[in-house]
């Protein structure tokens, strides 16, 4: 299996893999019409390999492991996670978390609701969102909120 699965196009493995979230995420039930999503980000060190570390540059730091950022989104109802998508952490070409969360706007059933962190509460995140023709809610950091509304209880 190991061997046939490395010769399927990436292409009709990214299909599959959208089909089959759709499909948990309609037989999880029915939302009112609406689709809500829970963004998340986080970070992995990888294998330490030539080819990864060429890929995937380690930190100036820790000059042995690869990192790999990577965004994904659960359907809030299901818990279903969509397919992810990634890049390199450092290097000429990194691309942080929310960077990469524009590609998963793109692909959301028009209309969702995007629920995100505080690392995602800024505005060109938010714009993005709705750019994409969706609704946002964001939680902020402690000190934006309070630039924005002037003052917060502690």
């Amino acid at each position: 299996y190991s061997h046939a699965r490395k010769r399927l196009p990436l292409e009709l493995i990214e299909e599959v893999s959208d089909h089959v979230f759709d499909t948990l995420c309609e037989a999880g039930g029915a939302t009112e019409g609406r689709r809500a999503f829970l963004l998340d980000g986080f970070t992995l060190r990888l294998e330490t390999t030539k080819e990864l570390r060429e890929a995937f540059p380690p930190s100036r730091d820790d000059s042995m492991w690869p990192v790999l950022n990577v965004a994904v989104v659960h359907d809030a109802y299901t818990g279903v996670a969509a397919r992810p998508v990634w890049g390199p952490m450092y290097g000429d070409a990194a691309i942080n978390e929310t960077q990469l969360s524009r590609q998963l706007f793109e692909r959301m059933p028009s209309g969702s609701i995007v629920i995100g962190d505080r690392a995602f509460g800024v505005f060109s995140v938010a714009n993005e969102v709705v750019l994409n023709g969706h609704d946002v809610v964001m939680r902020l950091k402690d000190d934006r909120a309070r630039r924005i509304s002037g003052k917060l209880p502690m």
